[in-house]
Parts: structure tokens; sequence; C-alpha cells
């Protein structure tokens, strides 16, 4: 004689991770730049063709010099990244991002992706200092108002280099305007 006894397995699905690649680099910005950068994040998806339905979100939180910027870069739905630099700072920012969804409707289980860095370069402007606000010359004379002092966070001083242009060029061509000198201060002839 034997004895025969059955069970029953339920399996019911499970809801997937989400996920995303990171699809374009940010380029180093400008203090003070705002930019946004569309398909930054490229690929998303909630998981499998039955979890199609579920919303999906993003999450950046700060790893590293986040003061660099102004407030946390944010990732909208469709994968375009906003960010703005603050003015005169420079350095790198990490920070990490992943992607939530809000799970299945049966059983709410909401489920993220794996953490990915990313990093963002800030660049602080250089500076050029011009020896007096405001200067006159007689008409068809050269003369010099000073030497203008340039600097830069970043670059050393003899690789800076000044470009002469001018908001009137009937009055002052460009071309009259020379700037002398490769240190932190340049002689200025009009």
């Amino acid at each position: 004689d034997t004895a025969r006894s059955g069970f029953r397995f339920v399996l019911a699905a499970r809801n997937d991770p989400p996920r995303f690649e990171i699809a374009k680099s940010i380029p180093a910005i400008n203090g003070g730049q705002k930019i946004q950068i569309a398909g930054w994040a490229a690929n998303m998806a909630s998981g499998p063709q039955d979890e199609s339905t579920q919303k999906l979100a993003f999450e950046v939180v700060a790893v590293e010099a986040a003061d660099l910027l102004v407030g946390i870069p944010n990732v909208d739905a469709n994968g375009t990244i906003a960010l703005e630099a603050k003015v005169g700072v420079s350095g790198r920012a990490r920070f990490q991002v992943r992607l939530h969804d809000n799970g299945d409707s049966s059983t709410g289980h909401a489920n993220t992706s794996a953490w990915q860095v990313f990093v963002v370069g800030v660049n602080a402007a250089p500076s050029v200092t011009l020896p007096v606000n405001v200067f006159s010359m007689v008409q068809n004379t050269s003369a010099s108002p000073g030497s203008l002092t340039v600097s830069d966070e970043e670059t050393s001083v003899s690789n800076l280099t000044v470009v002469r242009t001018s908001s009137n060029s009937a009055l002052m061509p460009p071309e009259s305007v020379a700037v002398s000198g490769t240190g932190s201060n340049r002689k200025l002839t009009l």
C-alpha cells in the first residue's frame, strides 16, 4: 500500500528592478551656467512587458562636492538631466543616480535599479580686471589706460589668451586694441 499526497505551488510574478543606462557624458560647465542634456539617461524600462505600465522616477543623491552646484541635479522621466553650477567655484562633484518603479497594482512591491555614478566638472570662469572704468582719449591717437589683470583658478596665466572685441567697431575697430604681455598684468593700448 502506498499513500499519495499532493500539494500545489502558486508562483506569483515578482516585480523586476527597472533599468537604464547613462547615455551621454556631462561636459565641464562654467560657474553660473545652467544646462539640460536631453537623452542623458536612455533605454529606461520598468522591467519585462508585464510591468510596462509602471511609472518610473529617478533619484539623485550627492556623493562628493555637491556644493559646487545650485541644488541636486534633476533627471526627469524622459532622461533629461538639468543642473546649474554656482558662480566662482571649481572642481568635480560626484553623484549617484538610480531608477525607481512604483510596483504593481496587486502587491505594490516597488523596486529600484542599481546605483550608477556620474561626475560634473565645474570650471570657474577666468577674470579680467580693467585698469579704469572710463577712459577718454584724443581721436586718431593711441594711449594706454594701464594694465589688465587676468587670472583663472584652473589655468596658468601664461596660458590665458585675451581676445579683443569692440562694441562699436566704427569708433574703435578691434584691431586698434592691443594687449601685450603674458603674465597676470598685461598692457592695454588703444
